[in-house]
């Protein structure tokens, strides 16, 4: 009952914003890939879907594959002053000899196999003589991109030959590309959302300029936070949306980047009721859920439709943007209801002993996975007093093996590692932080997206291995000046940082300590000898001190692009 209520509350809301709309008919599109681990792994082969591992002979970012052994330097991008090896020069007759050789050696002459020449996904354009005069300027690489795809396709007719609308080559070419020519369109500025009338605009006139252009316009979107792989994040509304526009604007191939090989809790789900969308744009996908969980799910299939239709119901109201990289704070903004997530996560723990056959399998990893997301929702709160039964499921994942979470490679033994550091670290200072819950102030600019202080005395640690939730992180200016309570009785401050170098987060340069405002101590982060994604830096307060005192972390040279505070203690 509750999920026919759902259902009928929530069709008029879709149909009166016209989302059901778009080409009809079967076979919508001349091609479709569902990046999902059920589409590569043969799983969905009932599903007739495409598959970027065995139709393309080069796919994304990838064009060095097609370089091997000793080559010339002229195959590189020239700065204006020297070459540099990490871009191409595409008006290079030794780039193009390695390609044409490259296909003959791999694909032969015949066989319609798709190749994409991107160039590498970098902000490097080539500013040779040639390439300038074909066009180039020192942002756009397009013209000698199109060049170079005009030769091959010349060279090899029966192959298809695929330049990019994204980063370096945004400017559309004034004649047509060859027949067997094509364009990947990244819909990476196209915000997934429904607030966003004007961009949704603009790329539809994108789209629609490329057709003039070229009969294979495949638009490359997403599916994914892909930050977190585990969080629910079903987009149906949204994608039938999208795959309406793009049919009716003249794209001919959908390419829906998700996890890849990687799980991600509902991808069996979201392979099939995509694929179907991607046929048919018109397509029930409500009916069509409620028929794959019944069929799939037998013990479990209402529950989970049900939650989905909760986060559709809460995308749809919410209005907002949907973040493809996010942490939990960004989720439970835009497409997790918090409430209902916990009811859904309890219920699917209470009903998994049902469960028998393939459904227990899949139920029992999807239970294990969302431990993920209630632990951030614990640390999100600062209340993480449940959180080992958590870890100890987490851990079952990998022993499932299921190693990471995210695009990034985040692994779970690092995310559980660094997840138990905290707790301990937290039942060993809890009664003797004085600071805890008290209120930093900030007496300098704050980065845009880091104007809560409260993280840093809610008693926890930041997870250096995941950077989106537990800490402050400053990128602006010189660095950042707090001002800290000093309760009665306090005689040690400590200053707690993490860095992450894949993130370029690093530690301040120093710490300063003023009190009465003068400079009273200064010091030089360094790693924990048991924890190098951490730094604790404390200091020894005066006897008599003030309400408050100043703590400045300083950036004193370019190489800390940005540091994390994340967390301020103090003891007697």
């Amino acid at each position: 009952m509750i999920h026919q209520l759902l259902f009928v509350t929530f069709l008029p809301l879709i149909t009166a914003c016209g989302l059901s709309g778009g080409t009809t008919g079967n076979g919508t599109f001349e091609y479709c890939d569902i990046h999902l681990p059920e589409n590569l792994n043969g799983e969905a082969e009932h599903l007739s879907l495409d598959n970027v591992e065995n139709d393309w002979g080069i796919w994304g970012h990838n064009l060095s594959v097609a370089i091997t052994g000793k080559v010339s330097k002229h195959i590189y991008a020239s700065t204006g002053k020297a070459r540099t090896d990490k871009q191409f020069c595409f008006t290079s007759e030794e780039l193009y000899r390695s390609i044409e050789q490259y296909v003959i050696d791999n694909y032969g002459e015949d066989g319609g196999t798709r190749f994409a020449i991107l160039p590498n996904d970098n902000g490097i354009v080539c500013q040779c003589a040639t390439c300038v005069r074909m066009g180039n300027t020192a942002k756009d690489a397009s013209p000698s991109v199109c060049y170079m795809i005009e030769r091959l396709c010349d060279r090899f007719p029966d192959h298809y030959f695929f330049t990019s609308y994204y980063s370096t080559t945004r400017s559309i070419p004034e004649k047509p590309l060859p027949q067997n020519g094509g364009v990947l369109v990244s819909a990476i500025d196209y915000y997934l959302g429904f607030t966003y009338s004007e961009r949704e605009k603009n790329f539809v006139e994108i789209l629609q300029k490329w057709s003039e252009k070229s009969s294979h316009v495949y638009v490359w979107d997403y599916i994914n936070n892909f930050d977190d792989y585990f969080t629910p994040c079903p987009l149906f509304t949204i994608m039938q949306n999208r795959l309406s526009l793009y049919a009716d604007a003249g794209a001919k191939g959908i390419f829906l980047n998700g996890s890849s090989y990687d799980y991600s809790t509902f991808s069996d789900i979201k392979t099939n009721l995509y694929a179907a969308l991607c046929r048919n744009p018109k397509e029930n996908w409500m009916n069509l859920l409620n028929d794959y969980c019944t069929e799939h799910y037998p013990v479990t299939g209402k529950l989970i439709a049900n939650f989905i239709l909760k986060q559709e119901i809460k995308i749809f109201t919410q209005q907002q943007i949907i973040p493809i990289y996010g942490g939990i704070a960004d989720v439970l903004n835009s497409y997790l209801p918090e409430n209902e997530f916990i009811t859904f996560h309890d219920g699917l723990i209470e009903l998994l002993p049902q469960t028998t056959g393939a459904e227990h399998k899949k139920v029992k990893l999807l239970c294990n996975a969302l431990a993920y997301t209630r632990l951030e929702i614990m640390r999100h709160h600062g209340d993480t007093s449940q959180a080992r039964p958590m870890l100890k499921r987490l851990a079952d994942c990998i022993a499932d093996n299921i190693k990471i979470y995210s695009e990034a490679c985040w692994t779970l033994q690092s995310y559980i590692n660094d997840y138990e550091f905290m707790l301990r670290h937290a039942e060993k200072t809890d009664n003797e932080n004085l600071l805890r819950g008290q209120l930093v102030k900030a007496l300098t600019p704050l980065d845009e997206e880091y104007t809560n202080l409260m993280p840093l005395t809610d008693g926890l640690l930041a997870l250096p291995s995941n950077y989106h939730c537990g800490h402050v992180i400053s990128s602006y200016g010189n660095g950042i000046t707090l001002s800290v309570p000093c309760p009665p009785g306090m005689r040690t401050l400590r200053v707690c940082l993490t860095r992450n170098s894949l993130f370029r987060l690093d530690f301040p340069s120093a710490v300063t300590l003023t009190v009465n405002g003068r400079e009273v101590a200064r010091a030089v982060p360094h790693p924990l000898a048991n924890a190098e994604g951490h730094a604790f830096v404390e200091f020894t307060l005066p006897a008599s001190l003030p309400a408050s005192c100043e703590v400045r972390l300083l950036r004193e040279n370019d190489s800390v692009r940005g540091f994390g505070i994340e967390e301020i203690e103090g003891f007697k």
